[in-house]
């Protein structure tokens, strides 16, 4: 089905002339690389671009290099947290560092899985041992997880890319006995391993955001548990307003709770009103899940906000102290909410410089899909150089999106896609108003599924009277040929978080309108410009997606670029030595065209 052009279900059939960019192989599909590397060539060697890079590359690194990564530790390793997808460990006292997804340790070894296919998640799970150079033993392919029972490493066995279907246990000194412990029977579920507090190592099983959960006891048993979390019935909770539970260490009486992309940690017991430890506007508080896993304390934890970047604190067991001096980022963050289209209250958080008293352009920022929260992240170090040319920065909190409850986040499901959409427009025109800031000036920014929804607000608004710009890395824009072919990695397994249009006409009709690279046949954008970029190795948002919606966007009569830039020997995640040129460039584009010096 993969590159046929003619697609064909129970209630219709249609062609796409572009179906064989989806093979991407052959002299065709390196010819159309080239092209587009071309259009990508005449706009970064413009003196605009140009004469932004090394300011922005600068501006990157200084921003980079202050903010603060302490260590956690695993066992006989310091870990450091690059992001959510790559991390850096060594042993306590080696100057060896290693690269891992995830890992785990005990005594004087650690058990890691580590992408070896050059971002194209293809993982291994390797065993070290302190004091030699090379693993003692691997094992592939494996999923991303890796957990510890007693003497044995429990991980996940891959049924096809992305697809993890088993759960596989041996023992952790030698890589021995090998045994299958679980095997999924459903192709609509995924499963992955979460280290819970004091030693709990718990299966999810994930068909798009309909999760159960099992604990997995050292007999390689499993017991369903009712939640994510185990929150005592005694505790006493904050229940003035609805919310989600992110955290909870229940020995120690603590839980971080989100509410319309606000986190606090809160200290709870069964005989007394709970105690409010911490309070950030958006951001995330994480604990250090190594020693919460051991259940030691004290712990280290990391709250990071978009105006700081992460600030590090030392719970002890009764209070929660800085770790570590607090960088001043010169800059300000205030929540703001708005009506959407169909009433409902919806909320962003704006990020600008607090000297700043005139206000020239807005980047708005969106995802809402998986029910996963808004990585606000610190908004100096991933969009350095825009805030200081004067951009106002928003994060959004949609629906569909995890920065509310499980309600909030399956309204954005399937057909409830429109009202993310529709969520984000009415965040945009409401921040708009605020600062006066203009169509012309504004860009909208969205990654993987956020592609999706900057690429149906382009449908909507193709006129330029929303914005100026949009920009989307790897994104989810082929959607429609994707959710009707069963070939790939991730169809059968988010029916529910996008529709099943092969099966079901209203989800046919809902994704048909939303799927960005076939509205963009006839969709004529001539004073937008639309920059993608994406990565060859890419196994969640494959390249040709980006190729086919850029290519259909790009008319002889437009006056705005359309680029997509394809890295090569990377995947879906951005390596962390490759960010800040990219970033650079992308920004250099960005804010050169609104300022009209493209």
């Amino acid at each position: 089905m993969t590159g046929v052009p003619v697609r064909s279900i129970d209630f219709a059939s249609w062609i796409d002339p572009d179906a064989w960019m989806e093979r991407m192989e052959g002299s065709r599909w390196k010819a159309v690389l080239q092209e587009e590397e071309a259009h990508v060539k005449q706009v970064i060697t413009k003196r605009a671009v140009q004469e932004r890079l090394g300011p922005f590359e600068l501006a990157y690194r200084s921003a980079n290099t202050k903010q603060i990564d302490l260590p956690f530790q695993c066992g006989p390793a310091n870990v450091t947290w690059k992001s959510a997808f790559f991390k850096s460990w060594s042993f306590i006292g080696s100057d060896k560092t290693h690269s891992a997804r995830d890992l785990v340790g005990s005594k004087d070894r650690v058990w890691a899985t580590e992408d070896v296919g050059d971002g194209a998640e293809s993982f291994e799970l390797q065993a070290w041992e302190e004091g030699k150079a090379q693993a003692t033993w691997k094992k592939g392919p494996v999923g991303p997880d890796v957990g510890l029972l007693g003497s044995k490493v429990v991980y996940l066995g891959v049924k096809n890319k992305l697809i993890y279907h088993e759960v596989w246990i041996c023992d952790a000194a030698t890589g021995a006995n090998e045994r299958c412990i679980y095997k999924e029977s459903s192709d609509h579920v995924n499963l992955s391993l979460e280290k819970h507090a004091d030693g709990r190592l718990r299966l999810i099983r994930d068909n798009s955001q309909d999760i159960d959960v099992l604990e997995i006891i050292p007999s390689g048993a499993f017991l369903r548990r009712k939640e994510r979390f185990s929150i005592p019935r005694t505790w006493i909770l904050p229940l003035t307003h609805p919310f989600s539970i992110e955290f909870a260490w229940q020995s120690q009486g603590l839980v971080v709770l989100r509410h319309h992309g606000k986190s606090a940690l809160w200290k709870c017991t069964g005989t007394r009103s709970p105690r409010r430890l911490l309070e950030i506007p958006a951001g995330q508080i994480l604990f250090d899940p190594y020693s919460v896993w051991a259940g030691s304390l004290p712990v280290l934890v990391c709250a990071t906000r978009p105006d700081t970047g992460s600030l590090y604190y030392t719970y002890n067991g009764s209070t929660l102290s800085l770790a570590a001096p607090v960088i001043p980022t010169g800059l300000h963050s205030r929540r703001y909410h708005t009506k959407s289209a169909d009433g409902t209250i919806v909320h962003g958080i704006l990020t600008y410089k607090k000297d700043q008293t005139s206000f020239t352009k807005l980047l708005m920022i969106g995802y809402g899909a998986y029910g996963m929260p808004t990585n606000t992240g610190s908004v100096l170090t991933r969009w350095a150089p825009l805030v200081q040319s004067g951009w106002v920065i928003v994060h959004t909190f949609l629906r569909g999106g995890g920065d509310h409850t499980d309600t909030w986040a399956k309204a954005g499901r399937r057909q409830g896609r429109v009202h993310t959409v529709e969520d984000f427009i009415a965040l945009t025109k409401s921040a708009q108003k605020l600062f006066r800031i203009p169509s012309s000036r504004t860009a909208i920014y969205g990654r993987s599924a956020g592609g999706l929804l900057v690429g149906s607000t382009l449908t909507q608004y193709p006129d330029a009277s929303l914005m100026g710009a949009v920009y989307a890395e790897v994104p989810y824009v082929d959607e429609l040929r994707t959710t009707t072919n069963p070939e790939l990695p991730l169809t059968k397994l988010e029916t529910n978080e996008f529709g099943a249009p092969a099966e079901r006409l209203e989800d046919f009709l809902g994704v048909g309108l939303l799927s960005p690279a076939d509205s963009a046949v006839d969709l004529k954008t001539p004073n937008i410009l639309v920059l993608a970029r994406t990565a060859e190795h890419d196994s969640q948002v494959f390249a040709y997606e980006s190729v086919k919606w850029i290519r259909r966007l790009r008319q002889e009569a437009s006056k705005a670029p359309k680029l997509c830039i394809v890295e090569k020997d990377q995947g879906h995640f951005t390596p962390p030595e490759a960010t800040i040129q990219q970033w650079a460039l992308d920004c250099a584009i960005l804010d050169s065209w609104l300022e009209k010096e493209l």
